[in-house]
């Protein structure tokens, strides 16, 4: 925020033809900065609530992707089995195709 207008502004606004027909209020750096504040101002008026909504709806999004995801596993002891299963699916599905589709199945 400028202390002091520049001289060249000083000058210039005076003279124009413009500071006949509207107020000094709207005239100068200080003018500029204050409205400048006021469209900012609008602007995140208007863009905050909108991102608020999108960003609720990638979270509802992600937080159902998430929900879709096998519960963790917190112990040896329930991990063991889930790796069984694991291994039982890719011997049967992988491994077991491509042995039927070879010339030994």
């Amino acid at each position: 925020y400028l202390k002091h207008p520049p001289k060249p502004q000083l000058k210039f606004f005076p003279q124009h033809s413009i500071s006949t027909l509207i107020s000094s209020y709207y005239l100068g750096v200080d003018a500029l900065i204050n409205r400048l504040a006021d469209l900012y101002s609008d602007r995140v008026k208007e863009t905050f609530p909108r991102m608020r909504v999108e960003v609720q709806k990638k979270l509802k999004d992600v937080r159902e992707q998430l929900s879709k995801f096998p519960p963790d596993l917190e112990s040896t002891s329930s991990t063991l089995p889930k790796y069984y299963e694991l291994a039982a699916w890719f011997a049967e599905n992988i491994i077991g195709m491509r042995f039927k589709s070879s010339a030994y199945g």
